[in-house]
């Protein structure tokens, strides 16, 4: 069973879809990013026993007409596993899916290393998790006294329970990361 351990982090796994795309971008403010977040120490390799479904996120301008995030993880060796994001488009509902390497590294932080030709390999850190959700959060420093951070919450049911969002939210607040940008993860018919 997974301990709740919260502590905030640079981007997970969970949401590999939105990652290859970060410039996109997610919520831009003014001023650094902060350096009072904590990270959590290390990551519980039984996470990724059980599959995630995105439930909320910062906006994503190249995912907005997608809809059903799925994420199904195959444990390969040691601390690697091979992962499968699935996402339905909202019009058409086809299923465009990606498949990538992730590798639990040390310090709480997550290698992705996608299939794709050409596609950059990330680094991503879980903010928090335990056995109902898992918390991504990453925040990248641009020119001219600003950042960017990227936010996504996945649950381990694609219609978690209120009381599993209200859990979410609260851990979020007491980082004093806002709540105000997520967005709501349409999981209505997803036919994977």
């Amino acid at each position: 069973m997974l301990k709740h351990q919260f502590a905030i982090v640079p981007l997970s796994i969970l949401i590999l879809f939105t990652s290859s795309c970060l410039v996109a971008g997610q919520v831009e403010r003014s001023g650094p990013c902060r350096e009072d977040i904590e990270f959590v120490s290390s990551v519980d390799p039984s996470i990724f026993e059980i599959n995630w479904y995105m439930h909320s996120r910062y906006p994503f301008n190249s995912d907005e007409n997608f809809r059903c995030y799925k994420t199904e993880y195959t444990h390969r060796n040691n601390k690697v596993y091979r992962v499968k994001n699935s996402k339905i488009h909202k019009e058409n509902n086809c299923v465009n899916s990606k498949t990538a390497t992730i590798t639990i590294l040390s310090g709480g932080k997550i290698e992705v290393e996608y299939d794709e030709p050409g596609a950059p390999v990330l680094r991503y850190n879980i903010l928090t998790y335990c056995n109902d959700y898992v918390i991504s959060y990453i925040c990248e420093n641009l020119p001219g006294r600003k950042h960017k951070e990227f936010l996504w919450i996945n649950t381990n049911h694609h219609k978690p329970p209120k009381h599993v969002k209200d859990a979410y939210i609260k851990a979020l607040k007491a980082r004093g990361i806002s709540t105000r940008e997520l967005q709501w993860i349409n999981h209505d018919n997803c036919n994977y």
